[in-house]
């Protein structure tokens, strides 16, 4: 089956993805992508590497329209035509026409369309934004004949918006495990490395892996480390990641006085080491897969609503700990009970049963045995 997969981007934690679902043996595959070209905060690898499977690339052009993003991906239909597809796969990112068109091209021509989506919305609910969006998705999501969702919070979403139920899988996102474990002791001999060298062996630390955005809400963990830091000195806060808003995260720790932090910029290659070497992992906004490679590496999480992922990953007092959306005291108080519950036997139990999820469920290995299964029921 000839199986063209369209994305916007390709990230460097879905190289392996792709190149697995390449390597299924009834499939032939055509991943079509296109490129940042401004930064944005979250990595691109597309204008950076050689792939090791077959790709074309297209150019994004995007505008932004109050607040939504409007994408259109120029050169997609010559790289279609020429790859002549059974199947099309497609992100369920409304904003991206190119999308709708190419939905309905494939409809008219009888090729069968997969679409795969986060199943989450950036907008605030009870908004105008929030109602427009849901009408839109409402009729985009009419176009596949199957699709695959993030999570069981996205499958309810979606039925939510009318799709029945027969054509919804639920796909969890997952992480490259194989990696990870080829190089696992080295990894932990680089963590041990690295908090001897910060002198922080006998303080704990908390960790932020992510865009430096906004929407992230940096600035409420800044403001829930700063609680943490008067009344227990020996804890540190690393951040690792870039963005459009690191300044305003730069300032608002100089505004709140912040001692025990450090910025690390961007790291990709090495960044295994930093979720091993820390104690506690706090998502305080929106993500995802951050949040399976701190349970790969055992480290304690803290998140409250990131991308409909975070239900079925993180378990309150069973792997992890959740606290109230945009909630300064709440994350406080829960910060302060991950930092005296990790070295109980209960957080041991916690890290234990997040790796457990991870190596069981929430990995590339069967997110590609997912796809297969779906592309198969279409194409049977």
């Amino acid at each position: 089956m000839r199986v063209a997969f369209v994305t916007n981007i390709i990230p460097p934690y879905r190289k392996s993805f792709y190149y697995k679902l390449s390597q299924l043996s009834n499939i032939e595959l055509l991943v079509v992508y296109g490129v940042q070209e401004k930064e944005t905060g979250r990595p691109d690898a597309g204008n950076k590497v050689l792939f090791p499977f077959r790709t074309m690339r297209v150019r994004n052009v995007e505008k932004k329209v109050g607040r939504f993003l409007i994408r259109w991906q120029k050169g997609f239909k010559q790289a279609l035509s020429s790859f002549s597809p059974d199947t099309i796969i497609l992100l369920g990112i409304s904003g991206t026409l190119s999308n709708w068109i190419l939905g309905f091209w494939a409809r008219h021509r009888n090729i069968k369309v997969l679409m795969w989506s986060c199943g989450w919305e950036s907008q605030e609910k009870g908004t105008m934004a929030y109602f427009l969006k849901k009408l839109v998705m409402s009729v985009y999501y009419t176009i596949p004949h199957r699709m695959l969702v993030y999570s069981t919070k996205a499958k309810q979403y979606m039925q939510a918006l009318g799709v029945e139920p027969g054509r919804i899988d639920v796909c969890y996102n997952g992480i490259e495990v194989d990696d990870f474990l080829s190089k696992e002791k080295e990894v932990v001999n680089k963590a041990s490395m690295l908090r001897k060298d910060e002198d922080v062996e006998q303080r704990t630390v908390f960790l932020y892996v992510g865009a430096m955005l906004l929407e992230k809400r940096v600035d409420l963990l800044l403001e829930a480390f700063a609680h943490v830091n008067r009344k227990v000195d020996r804890t540190y806060l690393w951040l690792v990641g870039d963005g459009p808003d690191l300044s305003f995260f730069k300032t608002k720790a100089e505004d709140l006085n912040l001692c025990n932090i450090r910025f690390w910029g961007r790291i990709i290659d090495d960044v295994d080491k930093f979720f091993a070497a820390a104690d506690i992992f706090v998502l305080p906004g929106i993500g995802g897969l951050a949040l399976n490679q701190a349970m790969f590496w055992k480290t304690l999480c803290i998140c409250s609503e990131a991308d409909g992922t975070e239900d079925d990953l993180i378990i309150d007092g069973i792997t992890g700990y959740r606290f109230m959306k945009g909630d300064v005291q709440s994350l406080t108080s829960t910060m302060f009970k991950a930092l005296y519950e990790k070295g109980t036997e209960a957080g041991q139990k916690m890290a234990e049963n997040s790796r457990e999820i991870i190596m069981t469920r929430s990995n590339v290995d069967v997110m590609v045995e997912t796809f297969g299964r779906n592309i198969n029921l279409l194409n049977s």
